[in-house]
């Protein structure tokens, strides 16, 4: 692939990131609207789910956020019986959030509607045969975007 070409497809996925960031923060406004849960508490409970436990600080680091609003979203999940926040009695400031059983449940559902909600966005993209080699793709772009965050 020449230089010209290489370009042409820099810029496009230039285009397309951007515009997959935006499209995707409104399908989670859309998709969270019923469910009477903000975006950021649908991004917080899906993390608790694959962490099992997590600590505040860390949330605040992977969702890029201030330790106030962390500190608000803890409190209004709390709220909804979602979390539970065990502090460390050595340290007050150290808590370990982790899911309610009513959160574990939530959220399972939550996945599954998102799941179906995502089948039928790929369903008229490409047939069968072509989404193992799109996801393939997909997944090694994703990772060499990581490891270049993870880097810098």
């Amino acid at each position: 692939m020449d230089n010209d070409e290489l370009d042409k497809y820099a810029k496009e996925i230039v285009r397309i990131t951007y515009q997959l960031e935006r499209v995707c923060k409104s399908k989670e406004v859309i998709f969270c609207k019923d469910l009477e849960i903000t975006p950021s508490e649908f991004r917080f409970l899906r993390h608790i789910k694959e962490s099992k436990e997590v600590n505040a600080k860390d949330i605040a680091d992977i969702m890029d956020s201030t330790a106030p609003r962390i500190s608000k979203l803890l409190k209004d999940l709390q709220e909804k019986n979602y979390i539970t926040i065990k502090k460390y009695k050595n340290d007050k400031r150290y808590s370990l959030i982790s899911l309610s059983k009513k959160g574990d449940i939530f959220i399972n559902e939550i996945m599954n509607e998102y799941i179906e909600f995502h089948k039928d966005l790929l369903s008229p993209i490409c047939d069968k045969e072509d989404l193992p080699k799109m996801i393939k793709t997909l997944i090694t772009f994703e990772n060499t975007l990581t490891n270049f965050c993870s880097i810098n």
